[in-house]
């Protein structure tokens, strides 16, 4: 095996792309136009661009393509995309290449939830799964979860019986619509449950067992954070499951990293399946840094036909910080665009595809890079993971940072309180609430800017970066094309303003525009055209980028007298879409 197409994009590639260096294979990549800045492209064996309104990942008639094309020996799949997908495992088979995961008859029996119930049977796992025959008053709450569905776009809560039946049939639409799949299973809801996964490495005649991860810190059943290993008394528990566990996996013929996922009621000291992801996860480097193992590697390893073994002495406690390009201060609006400036310290691990600049696109998941750090205890982890936190500096884009500072320095959070619940219902109410006393004030600009003016003043850059104090506060700061981008360390706390001189008097307040696009994506929906009468409330614009969906409704009854977008359409986030007369 030498030639490996990498069908992925983001920091879990680039990640293949180094397990291929040390492998000493040749990597071929993926990736569209606008990510040619990126480590991938750099350092790519062969890299193979698309136009960015082309998605590469998911179309399997352009792999089938490019493996006859580039005798390509090996796929690698990673997450999202088709990873899980039976037809491109089934596709590797009939070409007579290797596909780095599990083969396809095995995705095919875990495939969907409903199906993973078989599997949960066998391994004597108890479920949350009700049929809709025996629904009782009691049971509500509930959760519909679409089958095929994953990352939570397929999930809805029920809180009353009145409500049951149309939330199902507009759960089944978005199922449709989304995974092609109208199936959808009901489950009790535990809002106050943890969210622990078990992760397996499967070989021939073995099974792995690599300890657990805790991913309860979720918000719209998006993980944020991870940490491990989960409470003990989940481990002590799950423990006893192994060998059944084990004998199932090797029946199904499993093989590679896997995950498990289980919904851990703390009260009552029992833990519900939920699923198998049949890949490897994004946080997988909680369980990297708790036994010093390289998961991504050892994939390509099995696939080669290497012998795997792995020491299975845990150690410590690991933290994994996922950075979004998304504004947390407003609803966590995706921010697409181009970062100018990023640094990091030695000390701590980031997996990213960004080296020192480049473009984070509006078309996929706005994930930068994850952050991970290890402590001999809990404890020891967090304070490291904030001061990692505080070090990184990510500007051109909004960044999650400083929500993610918030909730490793919460008390809750420290003394291990939360729940999958605890970020939406607890903490972001806090947190919020205290926006208006925590923003940069114009009295601390003028002496900054001043600062700032010495430390750049003989620069030639395009861009000039670096970090001072002032008033036994530290900030990063950067300037780029005439706008500062000043950053608070303690909080993550950003300002971005003018880098005009006259800027704490005249460019201070940003200028709202009422029908200004909020983010950078494309244009899905236009509900009018220009000379239509609209009332106030009526949806005018749809838009989408990075999976999220952003409506721009009327503010007031009138005409449209502008458009200045189309169908299909990109738009940058400020631009004026419309005007209403």
């Amino acid at each position: 095996m030498k030639n490996i197409l990498i069908c992925n994009r983001g920091e879990i590639a680039y990640r293949a792309l180094e397990a291929c260096k040390k492998l000493k294979l040749r990597s071929f990549v993926i990736a569209n136009d606008s990510e040619k800045e990126t480590l991938l492209a750099q350092e790519a064996d062969k890299l193979i661009t698309f136009s960015d309104a082309i998605n590469p990942f998911t179309n399997l008639d352009i792999i089938e393509k490019l493996v006859g094309q580039y005798q390509i020996d090996a796929i690698y799949p990673g997450y999202g995309f088709l990873s899980e997908d039976s037809r491109l495992a089934k596709l590797c088979e009939d070409l007579g290449i290797a596909f780095i995961g599990p083969r396809s008859e095995t995705l095919s029996a875990l495939s969907s939830k409903r199906e993973c119930m078989s599997f949960a049977k066998k391994c004597q796992f108890e479920v949350l799964k009700i049929d809709e025959e025996d629904i009782k008053l009691k049971d509500f709450p509930l959760m519909l979860k679409a089958s095929l569905g994953g990352g939570g776009r397929g999930n809805s809560i029920v809180k009353n019986s009145d409500d049951f039946n149309s939330e199902m049939q507009e759960l089944k639409k978005r199922s449709l619509s989304l995974f092609q799949d109208d199936d959808i299973i009901v489950e009790r809801y535990l809002p106050t449950a943890r969210h622990i996964e078990l992760q397996i490495f499967a070989t021939k005649n073995k099974v792995f067992f690599l300890s657990s991860r805790d991913c309860s810190l979720q918000r719209n059943y998006q993980k944020f954070m991870e940490e491990g290993p989960a409470e003990d008394l989940f481990n002590q528990y799950i423990e006893k499951k192994y060998p059944h566990i084990e004998r199932t996996l090797l029946e199904l013929g499993y093989l590679g990293a896997g995950t498990i996922e289980f919904l851990w009621d703390r009260e009552n000291e029992e833990a519900y399946f939920l699923e198998v992801n049949t890949r490897i996860q994004v946080e997988h480097t909680v369980t990297e840094l708790l036994y010093d193992i390289d998961l991504v590697k050892a994939q390509f390893e099995l696939a080669l036909g290497e012998k795997i073994s792995f020491d299975q002495r845990l150690n410590g406690h690991s933290i994994c910080c996922r950075i979004y390009a998304v504004d947390s201060r407003h609803d966590f609006l995706p921010d697409p665009g181009r970062i100018h400036h990023f640094s990091k310290e030695s000390f701590m691990r980031f997996d990213t595809f960004i080296k020192d600049e480049g473009v984070i696109s509006h078309q996929y998941d706005p994930l930068i890079g994850k952050l991970m750090v290890h402590g001999k205890t809990r404890q020891q982890a967090i304070d490291k993971a904030i001061k990692a936190l505080e070090e990184l500096v990510i500007h051109g884009v909004c960044t999650n940072k400083d929500y993610l500072l918030a909730t490793l320095k919460n008390e809750e959070y420290r003394q291990d309180k939360h729940h999958v619940s605890w970020a939406q219902e607890s903490f972001e109410t806090h947190w919020s609430s205290s926006f208006e006393d925590s923003s940069i004030e114009e009295n601390e600009l003028l002496p900054i800017w001043n600062e700032i003016l010495k430390k750049s003043s003989d620069s030639s850059s395009r861009v000039c970066f670096g970090k001072m104090t002032h008033k036994d506060l530290s900030y990063h700061y950067s300037i780029n094309d005439n706008t500062l981008w000043l950053e608070r360390c303690h909080d993550g706390e950003v300002l971005v303003t003018s880098a005009a001189h006259s800027f704490w008097r005249e460019d201070f307040a940003k200028k709202e525009r009422a029908y200004a696009s909020p983010i950078t994506g494309k244009v899905v929906d236009l509900f009018v055209s220009l000379g239509d009468t609209v009332s106030k409330g009526q949806t005018l614009v749809s838009l989408e980028a990075m999976k999220t969906l952003v409506e721009i409704k009327a503010l007031k009854d009138g005409e449209v007298t502008c458009l200045n977008i189309v169908k299909d359409g990109l738009v940058d986030q400020g631009q004026v879409v419309l005007d209403i007369e």
